[in-house]
């Protein structure tokens, strides 16, 4: 439907350029990190970057980021009037909702989609950007189900790109292996740990944003340890079985899913959601509360997606629902 798709990611530890990777396929799409990332001329990444890092920003006058918003639009997509933006909060916040009406100024025949790939409760004064973000975009997809059940958004789970990865013969065998942030879910994690440990397996964890006086010392309990997320694959790799710990209130399927279709291994999970997927398979996905007592039983199972499976998880399929929806809809904007 539209001449070009634009991508305005998100930096963090690498994931989403990797996940996002797939794009790079097509000749109508376009993913970038880092807004700036779309200039070609180095000064004008090195000013964009500066200008809106927070304590600079109120140094330069409005005038200066109109300016670059213009730069980074004209630099992707100079002479094709059907664009559709994909682009994610942090990105948005970042750049502030002005850069969303210099895009409606110059490319007005453009749409705009804003896609949630975090709880949006997770974002510091998200009540008060939802209704701006109503007004602004003409869709907005979460991959959280509770969240477009209440917010009346769409929804779309996270997409995963089928990427290669080279292995490290220096990273040790595991046989559970997780990472991610504490957040409220520390507890539960120690608690899967211990029983782990118990039974005499290998745990591979990197947990980040514990305190100090909380934090327990024991064999592969790794806190805070930097771990890009190309490492975070590699790690995958050298494990039988990834852990999966819900935030409090998310409801979706979250990437360890689409990490455990990507290597082939077990994932034990405390999210009853999986068991909608349509891949869903007892033989490979395992829930802690009726699983992990019986984790020797089916630990050592060899497991295999077909190739239609990790296929089915590509942006291209973002793509396909995108279109849809703007084919079907008869309105500009999600009310």
């Amino acid at each position: 439907m539209f001449s070009k798709y634009i991508f305005f990611g998100c930096q963090g530890n690498g994931f989403y350029k990797v996940a996002y990777s797939d794009l790079s396929e097509l000749e109508n799409a376009d993913y970038y990190d880092h807004p700036f990332d779309a200039c070609v001329n180095v000064c004008i990444k090195f000013l964009g970057k500066l200008v809106f890092k927070p304590k600079f920003n109120r140094l330069f006058p409005s005038f200066i980021e109109r300016l670059l918003y213009r730069n980074i639009i004209n630099s992707c997509t100079q002479h094709i009037d059907s664009v559709c933006y994909v682009i994610f909060p942090p990105t948005l916040f970042y750049l502030k909702p002005e850069f969303i009406s210099e895009i409606r100024k110059i490319k007005p025949d453009s749409k705009v989609v804003i896609y949630f790939q975090d709880i949006i409760r997770s974002y510091s004064d998200w009540n008060a950007w939802i209704p701006q973000l109503r007004k602004i975009s003409d869709l907005i997809i979460t991959y959280d189900k509770t969240d477009a059940e209440e917010f009346g958004f769409k929804y779309f789970p996270t997409p995963f790109s089928m990427v290669e990865i080279c292995p490290d013969n220096n990273i040790p065998l595991s046989d559970v292996y997780f990472c991610g942030k504490a957040k409220t879910r520390f507890d539960t994690i120690i608690e899967v740990y211990k029983k782990l440990a118990q039974k005499g397996l290998i745990c591979d964890f990197y947990i980040y944003g514990v305190n100090n006086k909380d934090r327990i010392v024991a064999s592969g309990l790794h806190y805070d340890e930097p771990l890009s997320y190309y490492n975070n694959l590699q790690h995958i790799q050298k494990t039988k079985c990834l852990l999966e710990i819900m935030q409090e209130g998310a409801v979706g399927f979250t990437p360890r899913l689409w990490e455990s279709v990507w290597a082939d291994k077990h994932l034990l999970t405390n999210n009853s959601v999986v068991s909608k997927v349509s891949f869903y398979d007892s033989d490979a996905i395992h829930f802690i509360e009726t699983d992990l007592d019986l984790i020797d039983n089916w630990i050592n199972e060899k497991i295999s997606y077909g190739n239609s499976t990790k296929q089915s998880l590509s942006p291209k399929k973002l793509l396909r629902f995108i279109d849809q929806f703007f084919l079907s809809s008869k309105n500009n904007t999600i009310c």
